[in-house]
């Protein structure tokens, strides 16, 4: 396929989407699925939103009612422009159950400081940070699927 996806990494022939999806899918344990999501970028989404089946069905089906998402082999798609697009060797889509697989922790807390050199008189100027961080909590729930070498 032209698209950079002529060979998926989990084993699928040539020039079959549906296959490429499906290993993803089925690469994760059942009690991941329940829960998981594609996730790629605006771009790759363009690109899966044309791919058919062998009998021309398309893949992708957009969604009927505003605010609810796309889905792509009947699981929900989310974009996020921070993935990479298609290129060699890259990782544009993950799939799976990020809840379970990522957790975002507090870091530190809240810290709350007043800037008191400002010039008009009676007014504060208070900054606010908080710390945040991540951590992979079980790389089993999350797979990703990498474009083609060339």
């Amino acid at each position: 396929m032209s698209d950079g996806f002529p060979e998926d990494r989990l084993g699928s022939p040539q020039g079959d989407p549906l296959g490429v999806l499906s290993d993803a899918i089925f690469a994760i344990k059942t009690q991941y699925r329940a829960g998981a999501v594609w996730l790629m970028n605006s771009t790759t989404a363009k690109v899966f939103s044309r791919w058919k089946d062998a009998d021309g069905r398309p893949l992708w089906q957009p969604a009927l009612t505003a605010g609810m998402p796309s889905t792509l082999c009947s699981y929900a798609v989310q974009t996020d422009e921070s993935m990479p697009d298609i290129d060699a060797n890259a990782h544009p889509v993950l799939f799976g159950d990020f809840r379970r697989g990522y957790v975002i922790t507090d870091a530190g807390g809240l810290r709350i400081t007043v800037n008191d050199n400002i010039t008009t008189p009676g007014f504060n100027k208070y900054y606010f940070r908080k710390r945040v961080g991540g951590i992979v909590a079980d790389n089993r729930a999350v797979v990703a699927i990498r474009s083609a070498a060339s």
